[in-house]
């Protein structure tokens, strides 16, 4: 047992004064007249030892309730095993989780205020004299530094709700860097959290014995979730005044099934369809929302559902792009055949042009969708760097060998070694049937509506043998009956090579004119462009890439969300605009690029959606068990309650088992027994 005021037991000098008046007391004594006093002697003597009881009696209760009276100014209290030292100046770290899970409910209202009442009572626990520090998810400037008990109260009445998530060893880290920073020799740090499992991984948790470390649980009263997991367009091509489907991923963490719930799309902020689901309990689904695309440029999606409490992953916002028209660039030798001339040019969706090699203008490159290099004799190290350069900003190019014997096989082979796309061997006149097609590829999609069972494919008199390497990541789209292709298309970077292994004239093969050549054309104009996502996350993605155009390289882009306006962190370089997600992108919803000139008419550039972390939408947090397990082996100390129980057994921990109490009760139980026995023992 140690004193809070050890002081305080000089006063155990006391106790002298109350033996000091009983001794005298024994001493006197009282004569008594009687006339035959040998009648009173065995009256005397038991009265005698009676009174000595008595006094005996009365002087140990005085002397016990002095002592109680005088320890429990003294302020005893028995010290907590494994505590830090009491004295000296203290730092305290708290830190209060503000994910979007905090936004349950919990048995005293808001999870969120919950902790922050339970931070203040862990404030009100210490001497003033204290330094505090309070860390949110956002680990702001002002987070960093330590304030007085009055200004650290201020500072939590200040604390929101935000979407950033943080994983707790991060937090524990940072809370040990500015502790250890400080010179107080008590240092101490609390974990206010509902500690969910997807953000609370304790295992590169390293003890540290110079920090006391609690771990203070916040429980909901239901962990129980309904929301909007993802969404993506089934189709590779989003084209105006087509239907498409929206795959919809709802995901159901509660133990009860949903029957017959709704969800609502809106485009352009009209109402666009409305979709009926039930899902079983703890399971998820993917449902479609089918919808005619009917504006073109950009198109701003929101999802929504309804549930209660936890609505933060309720609406999911997404955007697309919808090409007012497709700009494709023909580049030949001499005149080229009108097959693709006469596909592009009866739409009025496509904007054709076409251009001789000899007069190639590199820096228009940006400007299109797609290029065709038909035919060219040979293909130049500067024009592949070029396309190389196209093709990394999302661009296509469809690559048809020449027919012509002068050819330089060599320079094809080096421009497809460019892009890993293996190597031409010469050409060979052997009459080839393409016997399969590639209906699991994107953009085979919607070409058929139903395959025949003897389907009338093209034939080949001439082509080019094509050899690919391990490393090439070539996906076959037309098969040939030995095994090659007739078409292929290669991924690389965000763009895409396509290759034809034969010559478009018609003594090398019927595919010009082959029915399927015309909506393969078109797809491969279409195709990527719907390859920028539709929607980012918070905090997992870091920054987005916009196509724009080079001539704008030195234009200042701005972001418009809402009736907020800011210029965000971004490089661009060569018509690709890299935009960094900074602090300033902090909610959820729409995110619209606009340049100084389109300031004024709102014209948008691109618009990004943004969305929370599902990972938060996860609710399943550490057991009791689970967390007694943890703090076992990482040293910390757990402490359930509310936050006026916390705020007790803070100041129990903090000057250990306080007994001043129960001594200043003794006193007075002693005091009130001596009353009673004066009163009643004659």
């Amino acid at each position: 047992m140690n004193f809070l005021f050890p002081s305080f037991l000089f006063a155990l000098f006391t106790l002298s004064i109350p033996i000091i008046i009983h001794l005298f007391h024994f001493r006197r004594f009282k004569k008594v007249y009687f006339s035959n006093t040998s009648f009173l002697s065995f009256i005397k003597n038991e009265k005698k030892t009676k009174n000595k009881l008595k006094h005996l009696i009365i002087l140990i209760l005085r002397l016990l309730a002095i002592a109680s009276l005088v320890f429990a100014f003294a302020q005893p209290f028995i010290p907590v095993k494994n505590m830090n030292s009491t004295t000296g100046q203290k730092s305290v770290s708290i830190y209060i989780d503000n994910s979007p899970s905090m936004n349950n409910i919990s048995s005293e209202g808001s999870m969120l205020n919950e902790a922050k009442n339970t931070a203040k009572e862990i404030i009100k626990g210490y001497e003033n004299n204290c330094k505090f520090q309070i860390l949110t998810n956002q680990l702001s400037v002002k987070e960093q530094r330590f304030y007085s008990q009055e200004k650290i109260i201020d500072f939590i009445n200040g604390i929101k709700s935000t979407s950033l998530t943080k994983n707790i060893n991060t937090i524990i880290n940072r809370q040990d860097e500015l502790l250890n920073s400080s010179n107080s020799s008590n240092k101490i740090s609390y974990l206010i959290s509902d500690f969910q499992k997807s953000s609370s991984n304790f295992r590169k948790t390293n003890k540290d014995s110079t920090i006391h470390r609690f771990l203070i649980p916040v429980s909901a009263v239901k962990y129980n979730n309904l929301f909007i997991d993802s969404a993506w367009f089934d189709e590779a091509v989003l084209q105006y005044n087509q239907s498409v489907t929206l795959k919809v991923k709802i995901k159901n963490n509660t133990e009860k099934a949903i029957e017959n719930s709704t969800i609502t799309l809106k485009l352009n902020d009209k109402q666009k369809a409305i979709a009926n689901f039930s899902i079983p309990a703890n399971q998820n689904k993917t449902i479609d929302i089918p919808f005619s695309l009917t504006n073109k440029g950009w198109n701003k999606g929101l999802l929504n559902i309804d549930d209660y409490p936890v609505v933060f992953d309720d609406n999911y916002f997404f955007s697309f792009h919808v090409a007012k028209k497709i700009k494709i660039l023909q580049i030949f030798k001499e005149t080229p055949q009108n097959y693709i001339k006469t596909v592009f040019k009866t739409d009025s969706y496509f904007e054709f042009e076409e251009i001789t090699s000899g007069k190639i203008n590199y820096s228009s490159f940006e400007d299109y969708s797609l290029i065709i290099l038909n035919e060219l004799e040979s293909i130049s190290s500067g024009l592949t760097t070029e396309l190389n350069e196209f093709v990394k900003n999302e661009g296509n190019i469809l690559f048809i060998p020449s027919s012509d014997k002068s050819i330089s096989i060599k320079s094809y082979n080096q421009f497809l070694k460019h892009f890993r796309a293996g190597h031409f061997e010469k050409p060979l006149e052997k009459k080839l049937k393409v016997i399969s097609i590639n209906h699991q590829h994107q953009l085979m999609d919607g070409i058929f509506e139903k395959i025949p069972k003897n389907l009338n494919l093209p034939v080949l008199e001439k082509y080019y043998p094509h050899k690919y390497s391990k490393l090439s990541s070539k996906t076959s789209l037309l098969k040939l009956e030995n095994g090659e292709s007739l078409l292929s298309i290669n991924k690389v970077e965000k763009g895409n090579l396509f290759i034809l292994n034969t010559s478009l004239k018609e003594d090398w093969s019927n595919f010009a004119k082959h029915a399927i050549f015309v909506p393969l054309l078109y797809k491969t104009a279409l195709y990527t462009q719907n390859s920028t996502n539709i929607s980012y996350i918070y905090s997992l993605n870091k920054n987005v890439s916009i196509i724009t155009s080079s001539s704008l390289a030195n234009e200042i882009y701005h972001i418009k969300h809402k009736e907020i306006q800011f210029i965000p962190k971004q490089r661009n370089n060569r018509g690709k605009l890299n935009i960094l997600f900074d602090n300033n992108f902090n909610e959820a919803g729409f995110y619209q690029l606009i340049d100084d000139k389109r300031i004024k008419t709102n014209n948008n550039l691109a618009v990004i959606s943004l969305n929370y972390n599902r990972k938060e939408s996860e609710l399943e947090t550490y057991s009791k068990n689970e967390l007694s397990a943890i703090v076992e082996e990482k040293g910390f100390t757990l402490l359930y309650g509310s936050p006026k129980i916390i705020g007790n057994k803070i100041k129990q921990l903090k000057q250990g088992k306080a007994l001043w109490k129960i001594f200043l009760l003794s006193a007075l139980f002693f005091f009130l027994t001596e009353i009673l026995l004066l009163r009643f023992w004659k």
